[in-house]
């Protein structure tokens, strides 16, 4: 006997670059108090020079130390004093107290009286000069700038963000912004605001930062800067998620941005034990040491930009970035998560027990004996290959019929017969179970339908009584051995019910009716709607771990697992050397040219790579990452888990340090379901990233396996 239907065919940097450019600079404030402007002027009609306290002398060698200067209300109203030639007017941009300018030499005279300013000096002393012309004289006013970096914690409430910023110290001021830009003056400022204030350091992926940020789930920014009378300059920014994951999803990102760009010396922050400040190892355009960091708290993440001049001074970055870190802490204990949701429902029909949805045989039935045709089973369970084979003729279909079982997730067939009245009425009863529903449907349109009847048969349409989605018929005369055959089918969730009667004699329509509803029945009980593509999340039982020493740089990949079959030339990188395009390209395909560029920046050294099947059909796929120092390899790391993380469920496992586990979503229209668990880990210089895809289950098992046979070969570092 055959079925019909034709069969569908499922379509089936190398080297270390040079430390990326520390671009984050500082504008030091406007501030009227801190501008030293000298003017001259003459009078018609000269006066002789007056001895005063005030009297604007030759210049000096050296500028006198803002101490020296005396305060204005100690001394009595100058009088004026012509001077013989006016004063050189000093270069620069006076309307900006703290342009280059204004710091600049003045032009010499002459060699001798040509003199040296130090930026440093009024920075560090926080002189302020002011300049007054009286009746054609010039007289200078110096007022000091007094002040501190001490800074108190606040009690944090996150309802107004702006809450748990910590207040600036005495006598710092504002930062000044420059062009067009409002972010120094901003408490409350956009992410593109941010996106270009604090993360134009991450080389490649700066453009990126408010895709990634969209991807967590921000809601909320606040922001303070100032900069201090030691002239130590610091930007505190808030970022506020709607999930503790999407804030950890975004501190792993802007940590590994960090890490990148960043190689100078690491700093200690009071309260943090994971996680380190880093600083710069070159001064910027500005002269600046810039360094920054990042840290998350629930819901929270504080982001911190701080530069100090000439040479980095860390006990500002701490006290600031400590007690802004505890400050947060205050807040009240951010939400749970929610459960990750199920990407849609569906029915599902029997269960894990296909058998029990098979309908009692009749009174008095009994099994088949005796078949006319040698490819019938008479077990209650059967292959793909012998379900095909008895229903499908030639080698084309079967291969084709194939195909499309695998592709539309057959998981289990289940089978019953019986005869009764000495034979001549007979049932041969097949239940098909797929992973899915849409697969059931899939493959109940291509595959099963109205029978090819052959010797000149044809079909009659029935109907089977209160059950709508059935198809049935029957011959419309007697087969070869005098039978009337009857074929029904239905797809009940995920699975296609269809059965052979067999009436010897005339149709009885009665019992076709009888038996197709005791089986139908049976089967519609047993169907439920259930939410779908959550596969549990078992955490394996794994042995401890080992320290391994590989034998050369470049040779430390694992070797093949037991029972595994190497796929490595037929997959998508078919050596075991791989690149950063190569496996940009596969594993972050959404920013593959952008984080190519960043693993440039990070210190990519050299890739290896293996793909196999496991023995119980899942697919495989590991990837050794070398880097130049452990902090850019634990970066790597990092950024992977940070930029993914976004709708992904969360399976690391505490038991294997330093890694990460991320199971992905599964797509309701994937026949397979096929989950794919991916874990991330560090060790030493390397970066390990293994992927394990599984059909309708989430196989943490044999990724984190095969991630801690890499992790025991290698080196500490």
């Amino acid at each position: 006997m055959s079925e019909s239907e034709p069969a569908r065919i499922p379509s089936d940097a190398e080297s270390t670059p040079p430390e990326p450019a520390q671009t984050q600079e500082w504008a030091i404030p406007d501030a009227t108090a801190q501008t030293e402007q000298i003017q001259t002027a003459a009078t018609e009609q000269p006066q002789p020079p007056q001895a005063q306290p005030w009297v604007l002398q030759p210049p000096p060698q050296q500028y006198p130390q803002p101490q020296q200067y005396p305060q204005p209300q100690q001394y009595p109203y100058p009088q004026p004093q012509t001077l013989q030639q006016p004063y050189p007017q000093l270069p620069g941009d006076f309307s900006n107290p703290y342009s280059t300018g204004a710091f600049a030499p003045a032009p010499p005279r002459s060699p001798e009286s040509k003199r040296k300013r130090k930026r440093i000096l009024w920075i560090s002393t926080a002189a302020t000069v002011v300049l007054a012309l009286v009746a054609g004289g010039v007289y200078v006013v110096v007022t000091a700038r007094t002040g501190n970096s001490i800074v108190a914690q606040v009690t944090c409430q996150p309802s107004d963000l702006t809450s748990c910023l910590i207040k600036a110290p005495a006598g710092a001021e504002v930062l000044a912004d420059t062009g067009t830009s409002t972010w120094y003056q901003d408490t409350k400022p956009s992410m593109a605001e941010y996106a270009a204030a604090i993360t134009h350091d991450a080389t490649g992926l700066s453009g990126d930062s408010q895709t990634f940020l969209d991807a967590d789930s921000l809601t909320k920014i606040a922001h303070v800067d100032w900069n201090a009378v030691d002239g130590n300059n610091v930007d505190l920014v808030l970022l506020q998620f709607s999930s503790q994951q999407g804030a950890q999803a975004w501190n792993a990102t802007r940590t590994a941005e960090v890490m990148a760009a960043y190689r100078g010396q690491a700093v200690s922050i009071p309260g943090d034990s994971s996680a380190k400040a880093y600083a710069a190892t070159k001064p910027d355009s500005k002269g600046n040491i810039d360094a920054a960091y990042s840290a998350v708290v629930g819901d929270l993440v504080l982001n911190v930009a701080y530069s100090s001049p000439k040479q980095l001074s860390a006990q500002d970055l701490q006290t600031w970035a400590g007690t802004e870190l505890a400050s947060i802490r205050t807040a009240p204990a951010a939400a749970p998560d929610p459960a990750v949701p199920a990407p849609g429902t569906e029915q599902i029909t029997c269960g894990a027990r296909l058998a029990s949805c098979l309908a009692p045989r009749p009174s008095g039935a009994q099994r088949w004996t005796q078949p006319d045709n040698k490819l019938w089973i008479s077990s209650s369970t059967l292959t793909q290959s012998q379900f095909i084979k008895l229903n499908w003729d030639t080698a084309t279909d079967r291969a084709n019929v194939s195909a499309n079982f695998t592709a539309d997730g057959v998981t289990g067939i289940a089978h019953e017969d019986w005869l009764t009245d000495d034979g001549d009425r007979q049932a041969d009863i097949y239940l098909l179970q797929t992973i899915t529903a849409a697969g059931a449907v899939e493959l109940g349109s291509t595959n099963f339908g109205e029978p090819v009847w052959g010797s000149g048969m044809s079909g009659i349409s029935f109907t089977i009584p209160n059950e709508p989605n059935s198809q049935a018929w029957y011959t419309n005369k007697k087969d070869d051995q005098g039978f009337i055959d009857f074929y029904f089918m239905q797809v009940v969730g995920n699975v296609i019910v269809n059965g052979w009667l067999y009436f010897y004699g005339p149709f009885n329509a009665s019992t076709a009716t009888s038996w197709a509803q005791s089986e139908l029945n049976v089967v519609n009980k047993n169907s439920s709607t259930q939410p779908m593509g959550l596969p549990a999340l078992t955490a394996p039982t794994l042995p401890a771990a080992a320290q391994g020493a590989c034998p050369a740089s470049g040779d430390c990949l694992l070797p093949l697992p037991a029972g595994a079959k190497d796929t490595t030339s037929s997959s998508y990188n078919a050596g075991e050397d791989i690149g950063a395009t190569a496996y940009a390209t596969q594993d972050e395909a959404l920013t593959d040219g952008d984080f190519t560029t960043w693993m440039g920046s990070d210190g990519f050294a050299s890739g290896e790579h293996r793909s196999w099947t496991t023995a119980h059909g899942a697919t495989a796929d590991a990837v050794l990452l070398k880097y130049n120092s452990p902090a850019q390899a634990r970066a790597a790391a990092l950024i992977e888990y940070g930029i993914n993380s976004p709708g992904d469920r969360v399976c690391t496992d505490a038991a294997v340090p330093d890694s990460t586990c991320l199971a992905s979503p599964v797509s309701v229209g994937d026949y397979l379901q096929n989950e794919t668990i991916r874990v991330l880990a560090w060790k030493g210089d390397y970066e390990v990233s293994v992927s394990v895809l599984a059909s309708n289950s989430a196989d943490i098992a044999d990724a984190y396996a095969a991630a801690q046979q890499q992790l025991n070969l290698l080196p500490a570092s």
